[in-house]
């Protein structure tokens, strides 16, 4: 679909299927810039829902670069900035990683042996947003082992609905319980509870935030997303002005990934006063 605004054609192009099932890339044609959305997470590992397919990223991600200009701008999801060749190379990133991951799962080795015996030194550059090496080595593992396998349905519509008629501790009851006995219709993973919580922090609402990402912590404190769930519970009781609590948490994220650019900034900004959430 062609927009035409301010004397440039903007093109709109469906790209469903990987992230999730409804991604759409935005090209200003005349600007020669594109936000290519989740397709591109910040040129990082990316990230799939559970209406999305990771093996689907490849053959998108080639299909962009066939439609694209060489000399075009291209905005990631997350907002990093980066050139048509920086997308090449994700995509080799993607054809690579996916098959190293194919010939360990057909030699019968699981997650934790790939990332053991893999040649992983060119690909952990990529581990630089929230989807860890372990992540993306897990997501890719699951993705082929799946098939053609029904999709199940997530469970953030009923923890949601319980959090919202009794609170965060009857939505984290409801996910226990999911998680103890699961339904054949949903689909309940260890980054669920975390999920929620990184959305009430976008929406300021720290204190139900906390009670979920510090339930995460609780539950998967070596899990491939640890440092992240730290990282939003420090960003949590910064909200709330409990600056001393958020710098110990803090330092754990930091502990599971020393080198993460965004949990040094946050370090700082707290050691400087903490008020950066507020603000």
């Amino acid at each position: 679909m062609s927009v035409y605004f301010n004397g440039d054609r903007i093109e709109l192009i469906a790209m469903p299927g990987s992230h999730d099932d409804n991604e759409i890339i935005v090209h200003f044609t005349g600007s020669k810039v594109v936000h290519l959305s989740s397709l591109v997470n910040g040129f990082n590992f990316p990230s799939v829902h559970s209406d999305g397919d990771v093996l689907k990223f490849e053959e998108l991600v080639a299909r962009a670069i066939e439609i694209l200009p060489e000399d075009v701008v291209i905005v990631s999801g997350h907002n990093r900035t980066g050139t048509w060749q920086d997308l090449k190379a994700y995509h080799e990133m993607l054809v690579a990683t996916t098959e190293i991951v194919r010939r360990g799962l057909a030699a019968g080795k699981d997650a934790a042996m790939l990332h053991e015996e893999g040649a992983w030194d060119e690909w952990q550059r990529y581990a630089g947003s929230y989807v860890s090496l372990d992540g993306w080595i897990e997501t890719l593992a699951a993705g082929l082992q799946r098939g053609d396998e029904p999709r199940k349905k997530t469970v953030f519509e009923p923890v949601y609905s319980a959090w919202k008629d009794g609170g965060a501790e009857a939505a984290i009851a409801l996910y226990d319980e999911l998680k103890r006995d699961p339904a054949d219709e949903y689909l309940v993973r260890d980054v669920d509870v975390m999920i929620i919580g990184n959305k009430l922090v976008e929406q300021e609402q720290y204190r139900a935030a906390i009670r979920f990402l510090e339930s995460c912590v609780e539950r998967y404190p070596d899990g491939p997303y640890a440092y992240y769930a730290n990282h939003n519970v420090a960003r949590a009781y910064r909200g709330v002005g409990e600056t001393e609590t958020a710098i110990r948490y803090c330092d754990t994220a930091l502990e599971l990934s020393p080198d993460n650019p965004a949990l040094v900034k946050l370090r700082q900004e707290l050691e400087d006063g903490g008020e950066g959430e507020r603000s």
